[in-house]
C-alpha cells in the first residue's frame, strides 16, 4: 500500500494508499471507482480508513451481479470514534469461533470496539496464569454444593460441566481473539465486573483458600476477596447474597493487580480496562470489620455506600500505574444519589462511563449528560451511550411470549427501534413506559426541563454501543439471533448521522426517518442478510405481519425481499403465498418468512384469523368491576341423575357497551359442563347468551364472546347451561371468576371475589335441593333437626370426662387434689421426653426426691387389653390419689397418653390445677389412629397444621397422613427439583403453565390465595418435630401415577426450560410424560393430563429423587417408615396410545396390556421403597384389579432382613356399588388395612343435607359427628344403613349372596378420618370440617363400646344412642371449650325447633 497519492494508477487495478484528507478523523477514507480507467482507488488518512474503504467496496460488490461495481465516488468518515458491541460470555460461555465470526461481521459494518465481559457472578472466562482456580472452579458450573470443583448450576446450566455454563479462553485463545480483532481494526476491551457481580471470582478464591489454608496460609490468603468476619446480609438484583468483593482488604487489590498485569502481558495493546462497577447490592459490607477499620481511618467511609467509591479510586490507581485508562458502567462511577464521583480523584488520563439506565419513568435518563458535561467538576473524559431502551440486544425483538430475552427495561427492542436511536438528542428518544403506555418529554423532564440537563459538551460523547447480556443465550444460534440483524441498525447509527436526526419538528422527523428506514430495510432484506448467511450467522428472520382486506390475505415482512409461505395444516406443509390469496372466514392459517434460496426461516409463525377487538388492561379491569355476575341452579330434575341445568347471568352495570373481543370470563364448575358435547376443543356455542363455552381443564372453563355478542349498559346476558350429575350445595360453586385477554393480566370479577359465595342464588325450590326423583333428601327444616336431636337430653353430670373413653376408669365425685408449683416430678429419667412435656405443662421441676406432692413415673409392662398386644406400648395406668399422681407405662407413648388424659381431667384454680382422684387403666384398640389432610387442593398454613397436631395428640390420634400432592398443587419442597414448588405449588393465570399451574377450585388467578403455597424443608422438619414430640407419626403421600398433574406440569416446564438452554439431557432427566402422547382420557375431576407415564425410566428417577429427599428430611427427627404413593383413580384410557408404552409392553413379558401398567408402576415404587427399608401405603384402588386385590407379593418385598408391610387404605364403600367388602378382601390377601370408609369417615362431606352446608356428597349425602361416632370398625357390614338417596339398604344390596368373612382380623391396622380439600379454602373451613367429628373418630379408634358387638340392629342402635347422649353432652359441656383453648373454629350445629302449643322449644 502506497502512502503517496500521486502514484499513477494502472488500468484494471485497485490502488490502496494513505494520504491527507479534509478531516481529522483517523477512520476517514475516499473511495473512487473510475469506470473509464477501470481503476478503483481507496485513500485513507491511516490504515483503518483504508480498511473501511475496502469494506464499502466489498459491500458494493455484493450488491451487483457478478464482480461488477458501479462508478462511484465516496467520501466517508464515522460520526463516532467508538462504535462498539458488548458481549457477555460470563453468564453463558461462547466458543472462540463464535467470537471470531462476530468480529468478521463487526468489521464488515465498520465497528471498532469489542467490549468482552469476561467475568460475572455466574462465570470467569479468562485464564490467569498462577491463578488456576479462576478457571478450574470459576470457569465451570455443575452440581457441587461445596463449590470446590465448580460453581453451582445457574441459568439452566445443568448438573455437569458439558453445557454453556462452563468454558473459558486460554491465554492462547484470548491472544488469538485480540490478534484477529486487531487485523480488523477492532479494539478488544476486557471487562471483569466488580466489586458487585464478583461471585465467580470470590468462590474461586475461596476454593483456593480452602486448598492451601492447611499448608500455606500466605498462598491461601494472598488473593482472598472476602472478609471472613463479614456478617452483612444483602441480596443482589440477580438474587445472590455473596457476590460483592470486599473493597477494604488489601488482598483484593493484590488480586486485581495480578489479574490486570497478566491481561497486559496477554494483550500489550490494551488501552482500557473495564471494571464494571454496576449493581452493587445495598447492604454489602455493612458488617465487615475490615471496612469498619477503613471508616475509622477516614470518616467519609462510615457510610458503606461510599465504599464503592473507595474501590473505584484504588482500582484507578492500579490501572493508571499499568498505563491503562479505566472504564465502568455509569452506576460504578456515581454515588447512590446519581452524582458522578469527583473526577480529579481518579488517576487515569481518560475514564469511560457507559450510560445504560434510562428507563424513562425511573428518572435516570439524565445520567449520560451528567457524566459528559464539563459544568460538573466531576466530569468524565468520555461517555459511551449504551442505553437499555434502544441498545440492549438481550431484550426480545417483539412482545411475544415465544421471543427470547429479558424485558426489564422496554418490553421489546426491534431493529427499527435501534435504527431510530438519536445519540445526539437523548431526550428526543423518549417514547413509552415499560408498560407500552406513551410517556411525554414533560413527564420525564418535569417543569423547565429540570430533570433533563442539556448536553454542554457533545465532544465527550465518544460513541454508542450495543449490549448482549447472556442470561438466556445458551447456544451459538441464540447468540447470533439476538445480535443480528439489530447490529446493522447499531452500525448505521454509530457511523452515520442521518439528516432527520437534526429535524426539530417531530412529525416531519418521523416521516423522514420512516423514509430512511424503507431504504435501510430494502438494503438489509435484499443484500445484507445474504452476506450474513455467507458468514454462517444464524440471524433472526421476523414473522411476517398479516391482515385480511376484502377476504384477501395481505402479508408484509420486516425486510423486503423475503419470501412468505403459508400452511393450513398446522405447519406440516408450506406453500408460497400467492399475491392475491383468498381467505375463507373461520379458517386459521399460519404464515412464515424465509430468505430467498436459504434454509433460514423464522422460528415463530404468524397466525391469521379474523380481526377482533383487543382490549387494554384498563378495559379488562373495568369489565371485571362492572359485570354483576350471578349463578343459579335451575333444576336438578332434568333427566334423572344425568344432568342438571344452571344459569350464568352477567349484567353490565357499567356505562360502556361490552362487545366481541379476545377477552374471556374464566369460571369454575366441579361438574363436567355440557357433558353431552364433550370433548369440544372448538367450544360449545351458547346461542341464548351469544357466548361460547370452553373446557380449559379440571374445574376451569371459560365463556368467550361470539361475534354477535353485545351487552349495553344495564343489559343482561343469561346463559342456560347443562352440567353432569347435580348440584344441591352452595359450596359446589367456586369463587374468584376472572376476566382476561391474551397479553393482559387477569382481574377477578368483583361480585365473585372472596369466599362468601354471595353471587350464588338461594336454593328455594324442590328441584334445587333434590338431586334426582328418588332422592329422599330435600329441604332440611328446623323441625327435621328437632326430631333428629329429640333423643338427646342435657345431663347434669358429665359421664365422659375423658375422650376417648378409657378401658377402665374409677373416678371420685368428691375427692380431688390440687397440683401447684410445689409439686415435683419423680422418675423423669424413665420417660425424659414426656417428663419435660409434663414439667412445661404444670410449670414444675423434675428429678425430685420428695415423697409427697409428686407426679411419679413408673416403667413397667402394662397390658389392659390382653388380645391387643400390638398396642401394649401405648397402654398406661393413671392413679391420682392424695399427694401423688402415679403414671405407669412401658414406653414413652403410654406415658404421653396418660398425660393427655390428665390434661382433660384438670380444671384451673387460682393456685394451680384441680384434679379428681381417679384410677384409670387404658389401652387403644387400634395401633393406627389417623387423620388425613389434603393440602394439595388448597394449601394450609404451618400454624394450622401444628394446631391440628395439638388436638390430635390430646385425643390420642397417632398418625398424621399428610396428602402433599394433587392435580391442583404440589406442597413440599424437594431440593434439586425446584420447579415442583416454583411452578407446581402455585396457581395463577398462565396458559402456558411456565410459572404456575392454572387456577382451579376457585383459586385467585393472581397467585395469592389458598391455591398457592408449600412447606419448605425447614417448615416440614418443624412439623415433623412437633408431631414427633406428640407421639404422632407423619406419613407423607405423593399421589401417583394419577392425580399428579401439578408434578407433571412442573417437570414439563423444567423440560422446556432446559431444552431452551440447549441441555436435552437435563430436560429429559425427570420428565413424567411422553410429550405428544395421543392417549385420551378424562379423570373424575375432569383432567386429561394427570397420569405419570409408567413406561419411562425418568418417571422412576423422579420418584426415587422424591423418596430420597423425604428420607433426608425425616433424618434425626422421625425416621421415615411409610411412604404413601396414592395410586387411586387412574383414569381409563391413560397410556392407551402411548408409543413408549407400546414398545415397553412388547419388550416385557408378563405385561400383556395397558391394564397391567398400574400394577407394574406400584411394583416399581415398592422396589424403590423396599431398597430404603420403607413400608408402603396406597389407596385401595391403587392395589386393585377389577374385583380382586393384586397379590401382596407384588408390593411386599424383602429388604434389609424383613418383609415390608403394605398398607391399603379402604375408602370406597358405597354399598349399592358393591364395593363394601373391599377392606376384608384386602386384609384376607395379607394387606395391612386402614379403614377409611367414605360413608362415615370422609370429613369433606357435609354435616347435614342442607344446601348451605360445606362439602361434597358423592359417597353419602351427609356425615355428622353422630354418624362417625356410630361407626363399627370390627363389623363393616353393620355400618350399612342407607344408600346415597337415603333409602334403607336391603341385605342383598349390602352383600349380594353372602357377606365375605374377615379371616385375618389382625390385618385391620386401624381407622382414619379423611379431609379432602376441594371446598376447604381457609384455615377456618378446615377447623369446621374436622371438628368436632375428629373427637368421634378418636373415640372409635381408641375405644370399643359394648354396643358394637350387639347383633340385633335395633337393640344395638338403642344402646348406641344412649351412649351418644353421654358423648354429645361431654362435647357440648366440656370438650368444645377445650377446643376453644386451641383457637379451633369448630362447627356449631344449627339448632332444631318446632312449635308445641305456641311455645318455641329449641333442640340442639
Amino acid at each position: 500500500m502506497s502512502s503517496d497519492t500521486s502514484v499513477p494508477a494502472t488500468k484494471n487495478a485497485i490502488v490502496l494508499s494513505l494520504g491527507t484528507m479534509n478531516t481529522d478523523n483517523e477512520d476517514g477514507y475516499v473511495l473512487q471507482v473510475d469506470s473509464s480507467s477501470e481503476t478503483i482507488t481507496i485513500t485513507g488518512r491511516n490504515s483503518s480508513g483504508v480498511f473501511y474503504g475496502m469494506q464499502s467496496l466489498l459491500s458494493l460488490l455484493s450488491g451487483g451481479t457478478g464482480m461488477q461495481v458501479p462508478a462511484v465516488s465516496i467520501v466517508d468518515e464515522p460520526r463516532f470514534q467508538y462504535r462498539g458491541m458488548c458481549v457477555d460470555v460470563a453468564r453463558n460461555f461462547q466458543e472462540k469461533s463464535t467470537i471470531l465470526k462476530l468480529l468478521d461481521a463487526m468489521a464488515m459494518y465498520k465497528m471498532d470496539r469489542l467490549h468482552l465481559r469476561l467475568a460475572d457472578d455466574e462465570g470467569w472466562r479468562l485464564e490467569i496464569p498462577d491463578l488456576p482456580e479462576l478457571t478450574e472452579v470459576g470457569g465451570k458450573r455443575c452440581h457441587d454444593l461445596t463449590e470446590d470443583r465448580c460453581l453451582i448450576s445457574q441459568l439452566g446450566s445443568g448438573a455437569d460441566t458439558t453445557t454453556h455454563g462452563s468454558g473459558f479462553y486460554t491465554v492462547a485463545d484470548y491472544q488469538e481473539i485480540v490478534r484477529y480483532a486487531q487485523q480488523r481494526h477492532i479494539e478488544v476491551i476486557p471487562e471483569l465486573d466488580s466489586p458487585g457481580h464478583g461471585r465467580a471470582a470470590i468462590i474461586a478464591m475461596e476454593a483456593r483458600y480452602r486448598k492451601y489454608n492447611q499448608t500455606n496460609m500466605k498462598m491461601a490468603t494472598q488473593y482472598r476477596l472476602v472478609d471472613p468476619n463479614d456478617t452483612s446480609v444483602y441480596q443482589s438484583v440477580q438474587i445472590f447474597n455473596d457476590n460483592a468483593i470486599n473493597p477494604c482488604i488489601e488482598s483484593t487489590y493484590k488480586f486485581f493487580e495480578k489479574v490486570i498485569t497478566e491481561i497486559v502481558k496477554m494483550q500489550p495493546s490494551v488501552k482500557i480496562f473495564h471494571f464494571g462497577g454496576d449493581e452493587v447490592p445495598s447492604g454489602a459490607w455493612v458488617n465487615s470489620s475490615r471496612c469498619e477499620a477503613v471508616a475509622a481511618a477516614d470518616p467519609y467511609y462510615k457510610d458503606p455506600k461510599h465504599l464503592k467509591e473507595y474501590f473505584t479510586r484504588r482500582l484507578s490507581n492500579i490501572t493508571n500505574e499499568l498505563g491503562l485508562n479505566m472504564a465502568g458502567w455509569e452506576d460504578g462511577l456515581m454515588n447512590e444519589d446519581g452524582r458522578p464521583y469527583n473526577r480529579t480523584l481518579l488517576d487515569n488520563t481518560n475514564v469511560y462511563g457507559y450510560a445504560w439506565q434510562n428507563v424513562w419513568e425511573w428518572g435516570n435518563a439524565r445520567r449520560a449528560y451528567d457524566l459528559a458535561n464539563k459544568d460538573y467538576k466531576a466530569s468524565f473524559s468520555f461517555v459511551v451511550m449504551s442505553h437499555a431502551t434502544h441498545l440492549y440486544f438481550d431484550h426480545p425483538y417483539e412482545p411475544d411470549p415465544f421471543e427470547r430475552g429479558l424485558y426489564w427495561a422496554p418490553r421489546f427492542t426491534d431493529s427499527y427501534k435501534t435504527f431510530r436511536f438519536m445519540p445526539d438528542s437523548l431526550y428526543e428518544n423518549i417514547d413509552v413506559r415499560r408498560s407500552g403506555i406513551p410517556i411525554s418529554r414533560h413527564q420525564v423532564c418535569k417543569e423547565n426541563d429540570r430533570e433533563c440537563p442539556p448536553l454542554m459538551h457533545a465532544e465527550n460523547i465518544v460513541g454508542i454501543q450495543g449490549q448482549l447480556f447472556s442470561e438466556t443465550i445458551l447456544t451459538e444460534e441464540y447468540f447470533d439471533y439476538m445480535i443480528f440483524p439489530r447490529i446493522l441498525a447499531l452500525a448505521e447509527r454509530s457511523w452515520h448521522k442521518a439528516p432527520w436526526e437534526s429535524t426539530m419538528d417531530k412529525a416531519v422527523r418521523m416521516s423522514q426517518m420512516d423514509e430512511d428506514w424503507k431504504y435501510f430495510t430494502n438494503t438489509v432484506g435484499h443484500k445484507e442478510l445474504q452476506r450474513l448467511t455467507k458468514l454462517g450467522i444464524h440471524y433472526r428472520v421476523a414473522p411476517p405481519g398479516a391482515m385480511i382486506e376484502d377476504n384477501i390475505v395481505r402479508a408484509k415482512t420486516e425486510f423486503p425481499g423475503l419470501d412468505v409461505q403459508y400452511s393450513d395444516d398446522d405447519g406440516r406443509t408450506w406453500t408460497d403465498l400467492p399475491h392475491d390469496w383468498h381467505y375463507t372466514p373461520g379458517e386459521t392459517i399460519q404464515l412464515r418468512a424465509l430468505i430467498v434460496h436459504s434454509s433460514l426461516v423464522d422460528p415463530l409463525y404468524c397466525l391469521v384469523e379474523e380481526r377482533i377487538h383487543i382490549p387494554y388492561q384498563s378495559e379488562i379491569d373495568s369489565l371485571a368491576n362492572h359485570l354483576d355476575t350471578t349463578f343459579e341452579v335451575v333444576d336438578n330434575l332434568v333427566n334423572d341423575a344425568k344432568n342438571y341445568s344452571c344459569r350464568y347471568t352477567f349484567k353490565n352495570i357499567g356505562s360502556s357497551t361490552v362487545t366481541y373481543g379476545n377477552w374471556s370470563i374464566y369460571f369454575h364448575n366441579i361438574r363436567l359442563v355440557q357433558a353431552d358435547d364433550f370433548p369440544y376443543p372448538d367450544g360449545v356455542p351458547m346461542d341464548n347468551c351469544h357466548m361460547r363455552i370452553f373446557h380449559v381443564g379440571g374445574s376451569l372453563y371459560n365463556f368467550s364472546p361470539m361475534k354477535s355478542f353485545s351487552l349495553g349498559p344495564m343489559q343482561t346476558a343469561s346463559c342456560l347451561v347443562y352440567a353432569k350429575y347435580w348440584q344441591v350445595a352452595r359450596t359446589d360453586t367456586m369463587p374468584n371468576w376472572y376476566i382476561t385477554a391474551e397479553g393482559m393480566g387477569p382481574t377477578v370479577v368483583k361480585t365473585t371475589k372472596g369466599n362468601s359465595l354471595s353471587f350464588v342464588k338461594p336454593f328455594v325450590r324442590q328441584g334445587q335441593v333434590q338431586r334426582y326423583p328418588e332422592d329422599r333428601y330435600g329441604f332440611y327444616l328446623p323441625r327435621t333437626r328437632f326430631t333428629y336431636n329429640e333423643g338427646v337430653m342435657k345431663r347434669t353430670r358429665i359421664q365422659k370426662p375423658v375422650i376417648p373413653t378409657p378401658v377402665q376408669m374409677a373416678i371420685s365425685s368428691s375427692e380431688s387434689l390440687e397440683v401447684n408449683e410445689g409439686w415435683q416430678i419423680v422418675g423423669s429419667e424413665l420417660f425424659p421426653k414426656t417428663s419435660q412435656y409434663l414439667a412445661d405443662l404444670f410449670n414444675i421441676s423434675t428429678n425430685s426426691n420428695q415423697s409427697t406432692n409428686v407426679i411419679r413415673f413408673l416403667k413397667e409392662d402394662v397390658s389392659v387389653l390382653g388380645n391387643k398386644s400390638f398396642t401394649d406400648h401405648e397402654a398406661y395406668i393413671l392413679d391420682v390419689r392424695a399427694g401423688v399422681i402415679e403414671i405407669t407405662a412401658s414406653h414413652e407413648a403410654g406415658a404421653f397418653y396418660a398425660i393427655q388424659t390428665l390434661r382433660q381431667l384438670l380444671t384451673t384454680t387460682n393456685n394451680g390445677y384441680d384434679i379428681p382422684e381417679v384410677n384409670i387403666r387404658d389401652q387403644p384398640r387400634f395401633e393406627y389412629r389417623g387423620m388425613h389432610v389434603d393440602v394439595g387442593r388448597n394449601f394450609k398454613s404451618k400454624v394450622e397444621i401444628l394446631k391440628l397436631l395439638d388436638a390430635m395428640a390430646l385425643y390420642k390420634l397417632n398418625k398424621f397422613h399428610f396428602h402433599f400432592t394433587e392435580d391442583e398443587g404440589w406442597r413440599i419442597e424437594i431440593p434439586g427439583l425446584e420447579e415442583l414448588t416454583m411452578i407446581g405449588s402455585k396457581r395463577c393465570h398462565d396458559p402456558f403453565e411456565n410459572r404456575c399451574t392454572l387456577p382451579q377450585l376457585g383459586s385467585d388467578p393472581n397467585d395469592g390465595s389458598s391455591g398457592t403455597g408449600y412447606y419448605t424443608v425447614d417448615e416440614y422438619r418443624e412439623i415433623l418435630k412437633y408431631a414427633n414430640d406428640r407421639n404422632i407419626q407423619v406419613i407423607p403421600e405423593i399421589d401417583m401415577p394419577g392425580h399428579c398433574r401439578a408434578g407433571i406440569k412442573a417437570m414439563e416446564a423444567r423440560y422446556r426450560q432446559y431444552l431452551n438452554y440447549g441441555n436435552k439431557t437435563a430436560a429429559e432427566e425427570y420428565l413424567l410424560t411422553e410429550l405428544g402422547d395421543p392417549s385420551e382420557y378424562l379423570t373424575v375431576q375432569w383432567f386429561t393430563d394427570n397420569a405419570i407415564n409408567p413406561c419411562m425410566d425418568s418417571s422412576y428417577r423422579f420418584i426415587a429423587h422424591v423418596i430420597n429427599s423425604l428420607i433426608d428430611m425425616h433424618i434425626n427427627i422421625q425416621p421415615l417408615n411409610i411412604f404413601h404413593f396414592g395410586g387411586d383413580e387412574v383414569a381409563h384410557g391413560a397410556w392407551e396410545a402411548s408409543n413408549i408404552c407400546k414398545e415397553f409392553i412388547k419388550r416385557n413379558a408378563g405385561i400383556n396390556s395397558v391394564k397391567d401398567l398400574k400394577k407394574h408402576f406400584g411394583s416399581e415404587v415398592a422396589k424403590l421403597t423396599a431398597n430404603k427399608g420403607l413400608d408402603i401405603g396406597a389407596w385401595e384402588d391403587g392395589l386393585w384389579t377389577q374385583v380382586t386385590p393384586h397379590l401382596i407379593s407384588v408390593y411386599s418385598l424383602p429388604s434389609q432382613g424383613k418383609i415390608e408391610k403394605v398398607y391399603s387404605y379402604a375408602w370406597s364403600n358405597i354399598w349399592e356399588f358393591g364395593h363394601g367388602d373391599r377392606a376384608y378382601k384386602l386384609a384376607n390377601a395379607g394387606y395391612k388395612v386402614v379403614l377409611s370408609h367414605a360413608t362415615h369417615l370422609y370429613f369433606d362431606h357435609p354435616y347435614e343435607p342442607d344446601p348451605e352446608e360445606r362439602g361434597y356428597y358423592w359417597a353419602t349425602r351427609f356425615t355428622d359427628t353422630k354418624k362417625t361416632f356410630g361407626y363399627i370398625p370390627d363389623n363393616i357390614y353393620a355400618n350399612a344403613d342407607k344408600d346415597r338417596s337415603g333409602k334403607p339398604l336391603t341385605q342383598d344390596q349390602i352383600c349380594k349372596e353372602q357377606c365375605l368373612v374377615l379371616q385375618k382380623p389382625e390385618n385391620i391396622a386401624g381407622i382414619q378420618g379423611q379431609l379432602w380439600g376441594e371446598t376447604v379454602r381457609t384455615d377456618e373451613n378446615l377447623d369446621a370440617m374436622i371438628f368436632p367429628r375428629l373427637l368421634a373418630l378418636a373415640e372409635r379408634a381408641w375405644h370399643k363400646s359394648t354396643w358394637e358387638d350387639i347383633a340385633d340392629r335395633e337393640t344395638r342402635n338403642i344402646a348406641r344412642d344412649e351412649e351418644w347422649e353421654v358423648f354429645s353432652n361431654a362435647l357440648g359441656q366440656k370438650h368444645l371449650a377445650i377446643l376453644d383453648q386451641f383457637n379451633i373454629t369448630y362447627r356449631i350445629p344449627v339448632p332444631g325447633a318446632r312449635y308445641v302449643t305456641d311455645l318455641h322449644l329449641p333442640r340442639g
